[in-house]
Order: C-alpha cells, then structure tokens, then sequence
C-alpha cells in the first residue's frame, strides 16, 4: 500500500522518537492512517529480525489490523480465543487473552498498542510489566482519558501527526455539515458517574419519541439514504432508534457486543453494500471501528468525555466513493460541550485536573472487558460473565414525550469572519481574525473552534482593552 507524505513523515517522526526514547505515544486524527502506519513500522521491525507484539481491545480491531499487516506483506499470528499458537515473531493479541498466554511466547522486542488511551488499565499495565525490556508504542487519536489521567506514566515522548482541519484543507478527510440544537437539552440534573454522564439518567432523559423522532426527521431532510451511524446511550435505545427508522422505510439495525460476531461483520458490511442505511449503537463502534462508507453521524448520546466525542464524529470523515460531504447531526450538543471536528485541541502527556463537575468523589475503576469506567461502589459486570459489561444492562423505555427540535448548521467560518478560517487562521490572518471578534459570541466561536479556555476570551478582552458593553 503506497504510502501519503503525511503518512511517511509521521513515520519518520515516530521511529526517530523511539530511537531516544523507550516508551513512545503517537497521535493522530481518526481516518488519517495510523493502522497503516504501525504496520509499516512493524514491517520495518521484522526486516531487522526483531520481534513484535501488537495489542487491541476488540476483535474486529484485530480483524482489521490483520488485514493491513497483509497488505504490508508482514506474516503473524493471532493471541485470541480459536486461534492456533504460532511462532511468528509477529503476533496480534487481544490484551485480555495474551495477560493469560503472556508466558507461552518469546518477549517482544517492541510491543504495540492500539488505542492506547487505554493502556492506563491495569491488564495493560500488568501486561506490559512482564517485558521490561521492550519498546513500547503507543498509537490513538484521542490520548485524553475521561478519568483524568495524563498517559505521562507510561510514555515518555508524544509525536503527534497533522489535525483533521489540514487534512480537509488538503483532501485526505471529508469536509463536513455539523447541525446542532439551537436551544441545547439540559442536563444539569443527570447524575456522573466517574466523569461522564450516568447511562441509566440519559437513557430516561433521551430515550423517547422527541430524540428518534426529530433523528429520523433530520436524517431524511440531510442525508436520506446515506450510510449512517447513530451512537445511543444503550443497547435498548439503540434498538428503540433502529426500529423507529425501520418504522420510517429505512433498512436500519442495532449492533452490540452480546451478538455473535459474523452477525456483527455483516450488519457493519451492511452499511458499505447498501442493504442497511442506518446502524445504530451505544459503544462498539465508538472507537477503532474502520467503516469507510459512513457519509452521516447521529449523536444520540451525550458525553463528557473530549475522546469519545472525537471519535463519534470521525468515524464519518474518510474520503466518500462520491466525493461528497460528511453529514454530522448532533441531537444532544455535544458541540457545545467539546466543539466540532475542526477543534484544535493541545493534546498532552500530563493528567488534567478533573473539573469540580465531573468529579464524584469516588475511586475510578474499570471494566477488565470493554474498559469503561465506573464507581469503586458500583458492581463489575465483568466479574459475572466474560461478554457481560456496562453496555449490556437492560435499561427500561420510560413513557414517550413528543417534542419538536430543529437543527441549525454550525458554520466554523461564520460571516462575520469574512473568509478567514476559525481553526486554520495564521500569522497576519489571525490578527485580522482576531480584530473582527466584536462580541463575546464571536470570541466564543474562536475559542470552541480551536479548543481554547475561557481564560483565553477574558486575556483577548483586558488585552485589546475593551469596554464590557462593546463585548458583552
């Protein structure tokens, strides 16, 4: 597989970091290539007899990791339930099968792991204790945890790749749509639970006729027919979500992890063949999942967290077979809360201090099978049932509440800004930018947009020395 320049230099970078460096986290957007990128990394490993473990958390990600190792021409094995032990010095592992079989294979030379905003749990870090002696890198888009901490314990060095907003200037993502709510849902009464919001709350908050009805609505205004995901709070909402587009005349069908996983790899197929138009779920395709012909996003879940935000939203930017846009609609603001995919955020290997707001208080665990996080109180539903975990708790449909809610599109250049881009503005043009901000609006938008602080808009106030009235 040829490789882009892009790609090529983030390779470069990587390989440089890990020559000074043991423990290297490389970042970069969803849909840019990082799966490619390790393989060739791994490939170049191999060439120099040296061995390679890469570890996932999920099997389809295997799946597809698999498949890029092949494209790559780099033999190797599988660490996973019904799969043979091989030699091959590369070898594919799910984390939680290969912390039991640790000791059947020769130690990695260098160890690789995918999605490494978890590597905080404790089966990766029990895992990777037993080889101290190898390199380890770690690849994700997203390197902020929900819980707080800062990925600084277990790398040394981050190497990060280009943002979402230049790879659309320069054609490697899609452009998009983003429609949020005008007026946003309110969910100052919904519990947290260990930094997000509590599903049980959410789903009797969202779960009801005025969200899958105006998803519905919307999906057949902005993008009928398009392959779409929608990410709900549960796997009951989900199913709600589905059957009420399949009420509408749309192929639609829920995916979760208690199916079994041929039926997970066709109805994901689904959505590439046209049979299905909308697949909707709660977790499992939040984060790793490649889909390339996902053309529109439906944000039915709310969510604290920066990363799954991120993710959900990328999984619709991969180039279209039509070169058309990507659709995104936001039916919870979750815009409001972590801004759109053009976002520039300053990712960092420090802990952030968890706000007052989304602390409870409480120990932080996690599930040792989906690595969700929830209170020290609260049972492990892992500790029942090897598939058992937080997305398969049954929740109750509350009674339906029919409301009406449009959609307004979210401009990241808005008019006021004359042409000058929010995220991408430099040099002289950011000044100008800058200058234009007349409101506190408009300063808002410069600061959601690339991810600043609201300390940022209060600096820009006092500096240009502007009266509360002018700006207010």
């Amino acid at each position: 597989m040829e490789l882009r320049p892009y790609q090529q230099q983030f390779i470069a970078d990587l390989r440089a970091a890990i020559a000074h460096h043991r423990h290297v986290l490389g970042v970069m957007p969803t849909g840019a290539g990082k799966t490619i990128c390790f393989s060739y990394i791994t490939a170049s490993a191999l060439e120099k007899s040296r061995r390679v473990t890469i570890l996932v958390h999920r099997g389809l990600i295997l799946d597809q990791i698999s498949d890029a190792l092949g494209k790559c021409h780099v033999p190797h094995g599988r660490i996973q339930p019904g799969w043979p032990m091989t030699s091959h010095p590369v070898q594919i592992g799910m984390v939680q099968t290969a912390a039991r079989r640790w000791g059947m294979y020769e130690a990695p030379d260098l160890v690789i792991a995918d999605e490494a905003h978890h590597v905080a749990s404790p089966t990766y870090t029990t895992l990777l204790a037993r080889w101290p002696n190898a390199r380890s890198l770690g690849v994700t888009a997203t390197p902020e945890r929900l819980d707080g901490r800062g990925l600084g314990a277990h790398f040394s060095a981050l190497v990060a790749g280009p943002e979402i907003p230049w790879l659309i200037e320069h054609g490697f993502l899609a452009d998009y749509d983003y429609y949020a709510p005008s007026i946003q849902v309110d969910f100052s009464r919904i519990r947290a639970v260990a930094g997000d919001y509590a599903r049980d709350d959410l789903a009797d908050a969202l779960d009801r006729p005025t969200i899958t009805g105006d998803a519905v609505a919307h999906y057949r205004r902005y993008a009928a027919g398009r392959p779409a995901i929608a990410f709900c709070v549960s796997i009951a909402h989900a199913e709600h979500v589905a059957a009420d587009f399949a009420a509408a005349g749309f192929a639609a069908a829920s995916i979760d992890g208690s199916m079994a996983e041929s039926e997970r790899r066709a109805r994901l197929h689904g959505l590439a063949d046209g049979s299905l138009h909308v697949l909707t779920s709660c977790d499992l395709i939040g984060e790793g999942i490649d889909v390339p012909a996902v053309a529109a996003i439906i944000h039915l879940r709310p969510t604290r967290s920066l990363a799954l935000a991120k993710q959900m939203s990328g999984r619709g930017l991969r180039i279209k077979p039509d070169s058309g846009k990507a659709v995104i609609l936001d039916h919870v603001g979750n815009q409001e809360r972590h801004g759109t995919p053009r976002s520039i955020h300053a990712w960092s290997l420090d802990s952030r201090r968890r706000r007052a707001s989304e602390s409870t208080g409480s120990t932080v665990r996690q599930c040792r099978v989906c690595f969700r996080v929830f209170e020290a109180g609260e049972r492990d539903p892992c500790e029942s049932t090897d598939p058992g975990c937080l997305m398969r708790a049954p929740v109750a449909a509350p009674p339906p509440a029919v409301v009406a809610g449009e959609l307004a599109r979210i401009d990241d250049s808005p008019a006021w800004a004359a042409g000058a881009s929010l995220t991408l503005a430099r040099g002289a043009e950011w000044k100008t930018l800058i200058s234009r901000a007349e409101t506190t609006a408009q300063l808002t938008e410069i600061a959601r947009a690339r991810g600043y602080k609201r300390g940022w808009i209060r600096h820009i106030i006092a500096r240009r020395g502007i009266s509360a009235g002018k700006i207010g």
